[in-house]
């Protein structure tokens, strides 16, 4: 899956990077989107989605932009996140510490009471942590992370995305400007 760090485009242009490679495993990825210094405000839209592909179904899922959060504390409603995944980037170029517990209290020290059974773990720079979350008997769950503004979180369920299933009847056709192989 080697790709070119930096990909630019033109005003008014429009560029399709797909980031793919066959697996027997999911792997997660992600991009980071910056306007050049003087550019219109806003000028930039993104859209990005997830495919997977199963014998002959293609099932695709939206996945929304977000901006790195400015705080580094967050305390998520047990109802919220029970039979989610949370995944949390760690957006700087440099380790970030996180820190992951339940507790009926929406304080997000709560983790380092003495006695609290949190886990801790070091996200490497850009590394990417998928939390498979269960049910808790407390209310909240409550991560912290080292580093204020460089985390971003978000929230994924197995609800079933886009599906496309083809068969032998299936045609799939190219535009004449941009002929198969190209």
């Amino acid at each position: 899956m080697p790709l070119d760090s930096t990909f630019a485009v033109e005003p008014h242009q429009m560029r399709d990077i797909r980031i793919e490679a066959e697996t027997s495993h999911e792997v997660l990825c992600w991009a980071r989107v910056r306007e050049i210094a003087g550019a219109r405000r806003g000028g930039i839209q993104v859209h990005g989605f997830v495919e997977t592909l199963k014998g002959n179904q293609l099932e695709d899922f939206d996945r929304k932009p977000v901006n790195a959060l400015g705080n580094s504390a967050w305390a998520l409603l047990e109802r919220e996140v029970e039979g989610q995944q949370v995944y949390i980037l760690n957006a700087s170029e440099k380790p970030i510490g996180m820190t992951f517990c339940v507790s009926n209290k929406p304080i997000v020290t709560e983790c380092r009471h003495k006695g609290k059974n949190a886990l801790h773990h070091v996200a490497k720079p850009r590394q990417a942590v998928l939390l498979n979350v269960k049910k808790f008997r407390q209310k909240y769950f409550i991560v912290e992370a080292s580093e204020p503004g460089h985390t971003i979180i978000e929230l994924f369920n197995d609800d079933p995305g886009h599906r496309r299933v083809y068969t032998s009847e299936t045609s799939i056709s190219f535009d004449a400007s941009d002929p198969p192989g190209n």
